[in-house]
């Protein structure tokens, strides 16, 4: 439980701290760079610690290369775009938009009968 605690209080400040930071100067592709490129290095540090980077060998390349494209995808163009509206407007209407995010693919699925509809899906 600790655990997700810490990761929502760090989650939730990530739009409020980002703000006085772009505003001193960081464009926000580069804040972005920063943040995924500190987030890999813990990724490999902790694979290193673990021995567990020769896992990454037994990946398919298929499997790999749609991983790393996906990951592109979301890196540069989803969190550089949150990056940008943190920029242009206040972080607590950034920081609504994406976190709604999940709703909408919930409605979405639902519509287009990728899932059905239940309560507990709702309430997760």
């Amino acid at each position: 439980m600790i655990y997700f605690i810490i990761t929502l209080f760090l989650f939730a400040s990530m739009e409020v701290v980002s703000k006085p930071i772009m505003m001193s100067g960081f464009d926000p592709f580069f804040l972005t760079f920063i943040r995924f490129g500190l987030g890999l290095i813990t990724l490999v540090a902790y694979s290193l610690y673990t021995n567990q980077i020769t896992q990454i060998g037994k990946i398919k390349f298929k499997q790999l290369s749609l991983s790393c494209l996906l990951g592109f995808i979301n890196v540069f163009f989803s969190m550089s775009s949150l990056q940008v509206a943190v920029k242009q407007t206040n972080a607590a209407t950034a920081a609504l938009i994406i976190c709604s995010n999940p709703l909408f693919v919930l409605i979405m699925s639902i519509l287009f009968k990728y899932e059905i509809f239940s309560l507990k899906r709702m309430m997760a």
